[in-house]
């Protein structure tokens, strides 16, 4: 599977399994990984709950799985004593009345959390990406605008990079103008359509 998100209320706790009752519940596969839908008091299981989405067993993620492969893996790591990572349903927001969505409810608090950390990252490329999963989340409108603004911000810083660039390429093939007129004209253009002053373009 994928890495699971870096994300608050993910934990680390070993699985009980008992003869005859296994782990005592039922898992619903979602592309998080397994979703806790029911717990029984035998053998219990303490630090999990319904809600609970588990990402992990024995360091095989089940992030990212179809739900076949998804089951089949946590099936191929399931025994007592276990290692599994699971990320609390009630961090994540899950509807405990409606757990068919918490597949979505998961998607939801993923992307937020790398919507965040991808503003505070300032790379671009990383923030369209981060947008683009927001969307797809059904991210409130709030937090998807102040991402595109941020987006905006650091589009705009490279674009004025861009044009300093420009300007350096400009200025130098001014300096050989009479030796590479086709040069000084082209990075005059270029200049020009990326969006440079025009009192920076009449002094060269």
């Amino acid at each position: 599977g994928k890495p699971i998100p870096a994300v608050p209320g993910i934990s680390r706790m070993q699985l009980r399994v008992v003869d005859k009752h296994g782990a005592g519940m039922v898992l619903q596969p979602t592309k998080w990984g397994m979703v806790i839908e029911e717990i029984e008091p035998v053998p219990g299981q303490p630090l999990l709950a319904v809600g609970d989405t588990v990402l992990e067993v024995d360091k095989r993620s089940l992030c990212g799985l179809e739900e076949d492969m998804c089951e089949d893996t946590f099936g191929a790591g399931f025994k007592h004593g276990v290692w599994i990572s699971a990320l609390s349903g009630k961090e994540a927001g899950v509807d405990l009345k409606d757990l068919d969505s918490a597949e979505y409810a998961v998607s939801r608090f993923v992307s937020r959390h790398a919507l965040e950390h991808a503003k505070k990252a300032d790379d671009e490329i990383t923030l369209r990406e981060a947008l683009a999963e927001a969307k797809a989340a059904g991210l409130e409108a709030a937090t998807v605008a102040a991402g595109e603004a941020k987006l905006r911000t650091l589009a705009a810083g490279r674009e004025l990079t861009d044009a300093g660039v420009l300007v350096a390429a400009l200025e130098m093939a001014g300096v050989a103008q009479e030796e590479d007129e086709a040069t000084f004209r082209a990075a005059y253009e270029e200049a020009k359509e990326a969006g440079v002053d025009s009192r920076q373009l009449s002094q060269a």
